[in-house]
């Protein structure tokens, strides 16, 4: 998914408006905005059978769907992070900060995940 630069549309958005777009481009880009399952079947407009099936591959750490998401959310989390690092390199004390607790939130997630399984 690349930005455009005649486009004013953040690159972000570009597949979820395009109607031709990928499936599972969109659920990406929906992942990047840290949408539920439940958004994005409404926003896809699925039908009730498919939004079962939907959730059912959802559910499934190794389906493409879920993939997807879990794409999303990474590419997400890394476009903040350089921004605020960026900023924090300029200067931006609060982006620093943002940034270190975004960091420590990530590995007591991390950790909370490795040990727990949730």
């Amino acid at each position: 998914m690349k930005n455009d630069p005649e486009s004013k549309t953040p690159a972000i958005i570009n597949p979820i408006l395009d109607e031709d777009a990928p499936e599972l481009d969109k659920i990406e880009a929906f992942g990047k905005l840290k949408y539920s399952k439940e958004r994005i079947a409404a926003a896809l407009n699925m039908s009730n059978i498919k939004r079962e099936i939907f959730f059912r591959h959802f559910g499934d750490t190794t389906s493409d769907e879920r993939k997807a998401y879990e794409r999303g959310l990474t590419l997400g989390d890394a476009e903040i992070d350089i921004g605020l690092t960026n900023a924090a390199r300029d200067g931006d004390s609060f982006s620093a900060k943002e940034l270190w607790n975004r960091q420590d939130q990530r590995k007591v997630d991390e950790l909370r995940k490795d040990l727990f399984n949730i």
